[in-house]
């Protein structure tokens, strides 16, 4: 299950996940909004990320998961995305470790647009199931 943590007004939350068959402390979900009730899922998984801002630089598209972006592409940040199908986790780390960012369908012109502070994306994955 995602959430998302409001930390001050009219900013984005901070992605919050708990594990399937677990229940976090209602004490801990303060400002938690949850859950997400928009569809994000499909049949189909489909990512595009580009090096820079606003959808420029190197282009990659794909719809599996991705352990290491910078072995696969040559590049460590990812500035710009466009999810068009399903939903997507970004991590700061390879093979899916540190902050994570939950993407659902659309256009996203700059890292901020996910909440992330810098475009670094070290991995990045599908998300199959709640």
């Amino acid at each position: 299950m995602f959430c998302y943590q409001q930390l001050q007004p009219q900013l984005h939350g901070v992605p919050v996940s708990a594990d399937q068959g677990r229940v976090p402390r209602l004490s801990a979900l303060d400002g938690v909004q949850c859950p997400i009730t928009r569809n994000v899922y499909g049949n189909t998984y489909k990512i595009r990320v580009y090096e820079r801002p606003e959808f420029e630089g190197q282009r990659e598209e794909l719809a599996e998961d991705c352990s290491s972006v910078f072995d696969t592409f040559q590049f460590q940040e990812i500035s710009s995305c466009i999810v068009m199908d399903s939903a997507w986790v970004f991590y700061e780390q390879p093979n899916y470790k540190g902050r994570h960012y939950f993407l659902e369908r659309g256009e996203y012109l700059r890292h901020s647009d996910w909440g992330a502070t810098s475009p670094t994306v070290g991995s990045f994955r599908r998300i199959t199931e709640f």
